[in-house]
């Protein structure tokens, strides 16, 4: 369970004491890459949507939208849990090394952890908000849309993100399960409420994407 686990969620592999360097340096090349494409999208985003409109556009232009738009996508799928584990970890300092999956030489009172934290705190909030967008953007609720994720019920993939961000909150901040009980049953309540949504009105107006976003909650969940 563990390997699959770490093969899930490749950084698992860097929170390791001997691993110090390498995790700043990989939360940092995550958290740059992340700036600039955010950095992309709101400086020329609109002056590239133009140009794409009105088909005056070079080659070079076009590889370079592919690969913002490959960034960003794997930013809001694979990439979300290795990225929110990476910048969890950052409010971490001077743990115990004989702790599982901890960083060992990360001073409390140093300069790696006094950058660390506020970049963290910044980037998790500007994340959430990017994800809650692209949830907003996706889910529409009008008929006819051409939108393949367009449904009735737009609230649904919110709590599905809540309990995303709350596992793996509670698996880096807590790594001795403390408080493993009472987080896991309450990331059961919200995943219960998640299911019985979408029996009642999460429908998607896609037959075949409402059956594979269904499925892949069912057996997600359980």
């Amino acid at each position: 369970m563990e390997n699959n686990w770490k093969f899930a969620n490749p950084i698992l592999y860097l929170l390791e004491g001997n691993k110090k360097d390498l995790y700043v340096q990989t939360y940092w090349i995550f958290v740059g890459v992340f700036y600039v494409i955010v950095f992309v999208l709101i400086a020329i985003g609109g002056f590239l949507y133009d140009k794409m409109k009105d088909g005056i556009i070079t080659e070079s232009v076009k590889l370079f939208i592919k690969a913002i738009a490959l960034l960003l996508f794997l930013f809001m799928t694979i990439l979300v849990i290795p990225f929110l584990t990476l910048l969890i970890q950052g409010f971490h300092c001077e743990e115990d090394p004989l702790i599982n999956y901890t960083i060992d030489g990360i001073s409390c009172s140093g300069s790696e952890h006094t950058l660390l934290v506020p970049f963290s705190i910044t980037t998790i909030i500007l994340l959430l908000l990017v994800l809650m967008l692209e949830q907003n953007l996706l889910q529409q609720s009008r008929l006819g849309s051409d939108f393949a994720w367009a449904g009735f019920d737009r609230h649904t993939p919110f709590i599905r993100l809540i309990v995303k961000v709350l596992l793996i909150a509670s698996f880096v901040l807590d790594k001795t399960s403390e408080r493993k009980a009472e987080l896991m049953l309450f990331a059961c309540v919200f995943s219960l409420y998640v299911l019985i949504r979408r029996f009642q009105a999460s429908i998607h107006f896609d037959r075949w994407v409402n059956f594979a976003i269904f499925s892949l909650q069912l057996c997600t969940s359980q």
